[in-house]
């Protein structure tokens, strides 16, 4: 009887032993967007236009605007942003680059800034949000929240 009893605690305790060896295995979800994935829902087929905040139309062939910003990815690695800045439109271009930032973020790479991707979807709504991470832990971190353009 007492082999026996011997032999279950050896039992338990080895279950217990591979079940905290299993478990203490890291375990690391897989990426719903890869950096290949990210690249091509910002820009589709050819290019995609990004609105953040209340975007008014420009009209006609001048600068004027009243509010709202655009970025406009291309798949030539171009993006240019179309921001409304005292009333006045200004456009910039730059270059950009998606990478891996393991084990779960994908970053957007522009030359003076670097953000976190994520993508969602909203009332139907495909939106991206480009996460500004702060430099300290006292900095704030920035969502910049856009919607894809439907035109």
């Amino acid at each position: 009887m007492q082999l026996f009893k011997a032999r279950s605690a050896y039992k338990s305790a080895s279950y217990l032993m591979l079940t905290l060896c299993v478990c203490a295995v890291p375990w690391v979800p897989a990426r719903a967007d890869d950096t290949g994935d990210a690249a091509t829902k910002l820009t589709g087929e050819a290019g995609r236009d990004w609105l953040l905040g209340d975007v008014v139309s420009w009209m006609g062939s001048g600068d004027t605007c009243s509010s709202g910003q655009v970025y406009h990815f291309s798949k030539d690695k171009t993006v240019r942003i179309e921001d409304c800045v005292a009333g006045k439109r200004q456009v910039s271009t730059l270059a950009w680059t998606v990478k891996s930032d393991p084990p779960l973020d994908v970053l957007l790479e522009l030359p003076d800034k670097s953000y976190k991707i994520v993508f969602y979807m909203k009332e139907g709504h495909q939106h991206l949000i480009l996460r500004e991470q702060g430099a300290s832990k006292i900095d704030p971190t920035v969502d910049h929240d856009f919607v894809l353009s439907e035109d």
